[in-house]
């Protein structure tokens, strides 16, 4: 009868196997790994063997999970979207009566909150910026798609604040909300300016939003 560890033939205890990840736990590897590696150069310059030794898996993982290198930069896109959108979802929100400094508050706020998105990420809304002419259609409408969504939430958070307003000039206003931060941000990617830059830059075009919406400086 034999107690405790079980020896092998060399007198050493079997080695454990190795847990194989799942299938999402390799995804988080592969798009962490290009991440790291954006970190330090181009896109254009990192290929998918470089992402899978980074990542300690094949190429061929990485092309069955992504398609290609571009795949996985769409999934790092995606993903901060959804993060984005969950946030302007609270920032949008509204149970107090809408004043004037509230919404203004709320405006400036989704602004820093673009900010963590674009500048702590700043080689990836760079690579994203080059990449987005050359996505396919599908790719495009997708985009579309999730901005549409943030959009919304803007839209109703303006609405809330100006129940006469109609949707069509509220979405007419978001946009060019978003087109003053796009612009700006742009430029600050090209000269590397400070993000409080940005902010304050953004407080004319929040002040025309107000104006335009009929929200009153409190007397």
């Amino acid at each position: 009868m034999t107690y405790g560890t079980t020896f092998d033939d060399r007198g050493s205890p079997p080695k454990k196997k190795r847990k194989r990840p799942t299938s999402a736990e390799t995804r988080i590897r592969i798009i962490s790994a290009l991440k790291t590696l954006m970190a330090e150069r181009e896109l254009e310059d990192i290929t998918v063997r470089e992402i899978a030794a980074e990542a300690d898996v094949s190429a061929a993982l990485i092309i069955r999970h992504f398609g290609s290198r571009d795949g996985v930069l769409e999934a790092i896109f995606d993903e901060a979207h959804e993060q984005l959108l969950r946030d302007v979802q609270v920032l949008a929100s509204v149970q107090e009566t809408p004043t004037r400094a509230l919404v203004q508050s709320r405006l400036t706020a989704i602004v820093e909150r673009f900010l963590t998105r674009d500048m702590e990420h700043a080689d990836l809304t760079r690579a994203v910026m080059r990449y987005s002419w050359n996505w396919d259609k599908d790719r495009e409408e997708a985009y579309q798609q999730v901005f549409a969504e943030v959009f919304s939430e803007i839209v109703g958070l303006l609405r809330t604040a100006a129940p006469d307003l109609k949707p069509k000039r509220a979405l007419t206003l978001t946009r060019m909300y978003y087109s003053s931060y796009f612009l700006v941000l742009r430029e600050a990617l090209r000269h590397k300016v400070e993000p409080a830059f940005i902010v304050d830059y953004m407080k004319e075009p929040i002040k025309v939003i107000l104006d335009s919406i009929g929200l009153q400086k409190a007397t």
